[in-house]
């Protein structure tokens, strides 16, 4: 009995697949690969920033609910931003120079992970399509709002808009159709 040899190009079996060779899809991946590579790397300064934010993290998958989904790591990201740039101005007011630079350079280091948003011109065009489309010259605005919005959010991810700032751009867009 003979056997008979091919050439089979078979691949590395030993080779690793690194995470950084993977695309990042979430948020959640994207703060615990940089968490890993901050403390690889000895700096403290990311890795203290990093662990602040993934506790918050982990306490809030500790809810009933569940694990949190990616827009609400976003939300939990934003908040985060935001009390980090409010301690900065009360440090500057205090003369408190060094805390508040760490301060503004940590909540700078955090906008890093935020996805990009869309612009206010894009979340307009989009409220005027679909305020168009869905016939919301209602008498009952808080209808009309709710349409819109629902609407809106079952076609853009939460995570890449500001929610508070697309309720008021639709108000906006609302009251123009309503004037005409």
């Amino acid at each position: 009995m003979s056997m008979v040899s091919t050439n089979i190009d078979i691949p590395n079996p030993l080779r690793r697949i690194y995470i950084h060779e993977l695309p990042v899809l979430d948020v959640r991946t994207r703060l615990t690969t940089e968490l890993k590579n901050a403390m690889k790397s000895r700096n403290k300064f990311a890795s203290t920033v990093l662990r602040s934010v993934l506790a918050e993290v982990y306490t809030a998958d500790k809810n009933p609910s569940g694990a949190v989904s990616n827009s609400q790591i976003v939300s939990i990201l934003r908040k985060a931003i935001s009390r980090r740039a409010e301690s900065a101005e009360k440090y500057a007011v205090a003369s408190r120079l060094d805390l508040a630079d760490t301060e503004s350079r940590e909540a700078k280091y955090l906008e890093t992970f935020l996805p990009p948003s869309l612009s206010e011109a894009d979340i307009d065009a989009l409220l005027n399509k679909l305020a168009v489309e869905q016939n919301l010259m209602t008498n009952d605005p808080k209808r009309a709002m709710g349409t819109l919005l629902r609407s809106f959010f079952g076609q853009v991810d939460k995570a890449l808009v500001d929610g508070l700032f697309v309720k008021q751009r639709a108000e906006v867009v609302l009251d123009k159709l309503r004037q005409k």
